[in-house]
Order: structure tokens, then C-alpha cells, then sequence
């Protein structure tokens, strides 16, 4: 899916039905086994549809993400766009020394730091550009390159990286000057999958719920 949380919230709704069936068959069961005229649970059953449609209602605003990620291909510099820029960083290997989002050899810059330092797009075209005895970085790029390059870090400039990774305030140097303590457990652990986790648990509830609803009915 093009964005990730709705790959979680659409995938909790499938584990919590799946959940909610299997509960399903085990109660029937035992209601059989039983015999019994009232079907187990039927309060439980009639609170837990009314308290999952109140519940989904409120969250579900709440999933929808204020800052979604741009579109590579919406972003342009001189008519290269972002997606463009990627393929030249990926065909220059630019991960050999620098980070992207973490990601990469950690001795060069991180690439969506330095890009939020330097701004608008001609900015980071001048630290792409190379110049009398700065010939080893980049590797004598075209001047269509470094368009499609200056194009793919405004795209991470405006990217949404969940503060990741952390940085000391104010230093972009380079990637090894992470600030180690700008993590904390209960920073780390992502509000998504909390939502995922609730989502699933009331998705159970409200199957279940409609299950037992529809037995009385």
C-alpha cells in the first residue's frame, strides 16, 4: 500500500475479525454443548457492539495522518523531479558514505538533515555543485543530475521521518553525531502500533458482538 498507516489499520481489522471468529465458534460450541436456551454472554455481546461502533467512530478520524508524505513525482527542480534524483543517487551509490533516514554507511552527512539545513532548492544545488579541489564529491556530476539530485532532497527535506534519526539540536555535521540519548523507551515504541493494537482489540469486540446480535435476532 502506498502509505503505511493504512497498511496497519486496514491489517488490524483483518486480524480482529479472524480473532473474533475463532471466539466465535468456541462460544457456539460450548453454548451447544450446553444446550442452553440463553446464548452465553448475550450482554457482553450487546455492550461490546455499542462500545466498538462509539469507539471506531472516534478513532477513526484520529488514523488519518495530518502529514502525509509528498509525491516523488510532484516534486521537481528545473523540471527533474524527485523520483529522477533517487535514480542518480541510487546509480552513484550515495548510501556508501552517507545515511538516508538511518539508513546508509554512517561516516558522511545525513541527506535529509542536511537538506532541511539548507532549504529551498538552489541552495542545495550550490553543496551538489563542484568546484576547483572538491572533485571527490560528487562524482562529476551532469548538470541534469545534480537538477534530478537538488529535486530528491527537497523530497526528503519535507519528508515525514517520525524525528528519525535523532540528531544533537542544531548539528548537521554528520551522521556519527546522533544524540544516543534523544531516545527513550517510551519515545521508540510508536503511537501507530498502539492504534493497531486497539484497533484489533475493538474489531474483536464488534465482531463478536454483531455475531451474538445476530444469533438473538
Amino acid at each position: 500500500m502506498k502509505y503505511i498507516y493504512e497498511a496497519f489499520f486496514f491489517s488490524s481489522f483483518i486480524v480482529g475479525i479472524g480473532i473474533a471468529l475463532a471466539l466465535y465458534v468456541y462460544y457456539a460450541r460450548k453454548a451447544k454443548r450446553a444446550e442452553a436456551e440463553e446464548i452465553p454472554f448475550e450482554r457482553l455481546g450487546k455492550f461490546a457492539l455499542a462500545f466498538s461502533i462509539v469507539l471506531i467512530l472516534i478513532l477513526t478520524p484520529l488514523s488519518i495522518d495530518p502529514k502525509r508524505n509528498p509525491d516523488p513525482e510532484a516534486v521537481t527542480y528545473n523540471g527533474k523531479t524527485a523520483l529522477d534524483g533517487w535514480k542518480v543517487a541510487m546509480n552513484y551509490n550515495c548510501m556508501d558514505c552517507h545515511t538516508i533516514v538511518g539508513n546508509g554507511a554512517y561516516y558522511a552527512p545525513e541527506l535529509v538533515y542536511i537538506a532541511r539545513k539548507a532549504g529551498d532548492g538552489d541552495m542545495i544545488k550550490k553543496l551538489l555543485e563542484t568546484y576547483a579541489g572538491t572533485k571527490y564529491m560528487p562524482f562529476y556530476l551532469s548538470e541534469e543530475e545534480i537538477d534530478a539530485l537538488t529535486a530528491w532532497m527537497l523530497y526528503l527535506k519535507d519528508l515525514n521521518t517520525n524525528n528519525w534519526p535523532p540528531m544533537k539540536e542544531n548539528d548537521y555535521s554528520f551522521a556519527t553525531s546522533f544524540d544516543k540519548n534523544a531516545v527513550r523507551w517510551y519515545e521508540s515504541f510508536d503511537a501507530w502500533v498502539v492504534y493497531w493494537i486497539l484497533t484489533v482489540f475493538f474489531t474483536v469486540f464488534l465482531v463478536f458482538g454483531l455475531f451474538y446480535w445476530y444469533e438473538r435476532g
